[in-house]
């Protein structure tokens, strides 16, 4: 649970804290689960799919690709950017739902 509960707390400080996605690099479910192919990651387990397909985050980043030109992580929400705003609390409302589930089983 606590990987499940850093990985809320990123989300947490990216939309409430300015803080920073680091892709991978700063994902306790990707530094625990990526060398497995993904294989028992609770978003793969959802989704079915690796590397965060199916999820908010696939927008997120495609948002900061095209209309930031903002080819590289870190992400951060862009001052005035609404959409920035709204797409990382999908993020945080996913990853939340995630934590729940794992939580009830």
């Amino acid at each position: 649970m606590d990987i499940l509960d850093r990985a809320v707390g990123k989300w947490e400080d990216i939309v409430h804290g300015g803080g920073e996605d680091g892709g991978a690099d700063n994902c306790s479910l990707c530094q625990e689960f990526a060398d497995e192919d993904c294989e028992k990651c609770p978003i793969k387990l959802d989704t079915g799919e690796i590397m965060c397909d199916g999820t908010p985050y696939k927008d997120w980043a495609a948002h900061h690709n095209l209309d930031h030109k903002q080819p590289h992580v870190p992400y951060k929400i862009q001052e005035g950017c609404e959409m920035c705003e709204e797409l990382a609390q999908k993020q945080l409302d996913y990853m939340k739902l995630i934590r729940e589930e794992a939580t009830n089983g």
